[in-house]
């Protein structure tokens, strides 16, 4: 592992990346989203994470740890200014950044290639990938209806809908189960309510 967090801080400052994607203080549940991917190779993931600066940072850091010959991530957020840390400034991320995003994303992976789009809520709706077959929570949606849209852009076949939890802390990861346990059942309800019909993607 020694060898793997040096190999990829060299790739990170090969790219210039902020600071906060140093592989030395990665959290253990980014390396674990690191390892999924490279487990689960889905050919189109969607990773919804809650922050714009997270987002151009988990971009940044997913860019880095994922070999570029068989990867192609990508990031969308709303347009306008992205903080990236104190004391650096902004970056706005353009309607023109958006889109091509969007058409990188929807593009045919390829043979071997793996496509993930890092975003925000931006994306919970008016996406519609047919060939997305994985979407990774990676915050955690904070109500039954957003984590339902999210379960949503998983399109294809067979996709898997992954919710991410810190298991370092018993407390944060009981909370984290209690949320999940708390939206899952009162999607359940909404849905029995509405008289079924709505797509069910398996959670992982």
């Amino acid at each position: 592992l020694s060898k793997w967090r040096r190999e990829l801080k060299e790739r990170l400052e090969r790219l210039r990346c902020p600071p906060a994607t140093d592989p030395a203080s990665a959290s253990p549940k980014l390396l674990a989203l690191v390892q999924h991917l490279r487990e689960t190779r889905p050919a189109k993931c969607i990773v919804f994470i809650t922050r714009r600066a997270a987002c151009r940072l988990l971009h940044g850091f997913l860019s880095a740890a994922l070999d570029v010959g068989c990867w192609e991530v990508c990031w969308a957020c709303r347009e306008g200014p992205v903080a990236i840390a104190r004391g650096r400034g902004s970056e706005g991320y353009s309607e023109r950044q958006f889109d091509a995003a969007l058409d990188a994303f929807r593009g045919e992976a390829g043979p071997g290639r793996h496509k993930v789009l890092v975003c925000t809520s931006v994306l919970e709706e008016g996406i519609d990938v047919p060939s997305c077959d994985a979407v990774i929570d990676f915050d955690g949606a904070t109500t039954s209806q957003r984590r339902q849209q999210r379960m949503g852009r998983a399109r294809a076949q067979n996709a898997r809908f992954v919710e991410m939890i810190d298991c370092s802390d018993e407390g944060e990861r009981a909370k984290a189960e209690a949320r999940i346990a708390r939206l899952q059942g009162w999607q359940e309800l909404t849905v029995k309510e509405l008289g079924g019909g709505a797509r069910g993607v398996p959670p992982a």
